[in-house]
């Protein structure tokens, strides 16, 4: 996501905030139109609620017209994106590391047990 972005997602957030959790989508809509007013800005904010609902699943729909937090969006809410995104790049690393730890554990095993099948072999 762009600075600009970011920023529109945090105002949707709080926004959501604001009224309980929920709020009607195209009052959402004209609030960020209302502060975020320049002309790419309309294509950001589409951005951000289909960014927020479907890939980060902060904000899910409510019936029709309406948008809600999720759990983690009401978590999240509070922290910011910028903080999200650094919490997902973490978690993503830590992931990324417990394979590589994984794949490195299964090689030594490997080697570990074909050198036991060698000095077998030599031995006997």
């Amino acid at each position: 996501m762009t600075e600009r972005q970011i920023r529109i997602a945090d105002r949707l957030l709080g926004i959501l905030v604001e009224h309980d959790g929920r709020v009607n989508k195209d009052s959402a809509r004209s609030l960020l139109l209302k502060e975020f007013a320049e002309r790419m800005d309309r294509i950001d904010i589409n951005f951000v609620f289909d960014t927020l609902i479907n890939d980060y699943k902060l904000v899910a729909l409510l019936g029709e017209g309406w948008l809600r937090l999720t759990p983690e969006g009401q978590k999240m809410a509070h922290r910011g994106m910028k903080n999200y995104q650094r919490k997902l790049s973490i978690k993503e690393w830590w992931k990324e590391s417990k394979t590589a730890a994984i794949l490195i554990s299964l090689v030594s095993t490997l080697i570990g047990s074909l050198i036991t099948v060698l000095i077998t072999a030599l031995l006997g």
